[in-house]
């Protein structure tokens, strides 16, 4: 946790030397995501909603921008087949070493967030977790498809 001192002239020190705090954290992630959006924002030329456009971020920070951007995530979304991008979306789960690909379960998991955000109508209250209640990506992408179910269950 990070510890901010304020002289008397009203200077600002912060000490990271334990961490910066749940705080800085969020404030960090958030800046990263709305720096990804921005870079592939005029590349969409579809309606999204809010929910799809931060999985779409996610998704480009996590692969970089200039992938995204020659995906076929992209390019399926912007021919309107929303239901293929979750699937598409799916596939950026490995790193290729010794050209071979390595699947790794933090990709997928990662992954299946953002699939189920990205299916996730914004009229979804989302709870988001914080401090000991952090969830892994795992997690809340079984949360995200519980809320979903019960919004649509409620709707009938």
């Amino acid at each position: 946790m990070s510890t901010i001192y304020r002289d008397k002239k009203g200077n600002i020190l912060i000490d990271f030397k334990d961490g910066v705090g749940d705080i800085a954290v969020n404030l960090i992630l958030i800046a990263d995501l709305n720096q990804a959006y921005n870079s592939i924002r005029d590349s969409i030329t579809v309606p999204i909603t809010e929910n799809q456009a931060l999985a779409l971020a996610s998704f480009a920070l996590d692969i970089g921008t200039e992938n995204f951007l020659s995906s076929k995530v992209l390019a399926s979304l912007n021919k309107s087949m929303y239901q293929n991008v979750p699937h598409l979306m799916a596939e950026w789960v490995g790193d290729g070493r010794n050209e071979r690909v390595v699947r790794r379960s933090e990709l997928a998991a990662r992954r299946a967030y953002e699939g189920e955000l990205f299916q996730t109508p914004s009229a979804v209250s989302i709870q988001v977790a914080n401090g000991k209640d952090n969830l892994n990506f795992l997690q809340q992408a079984e949360s995200l498809r519980t809320l979903r179910r019960e919004y649509f269950e409620n709707l009938s």
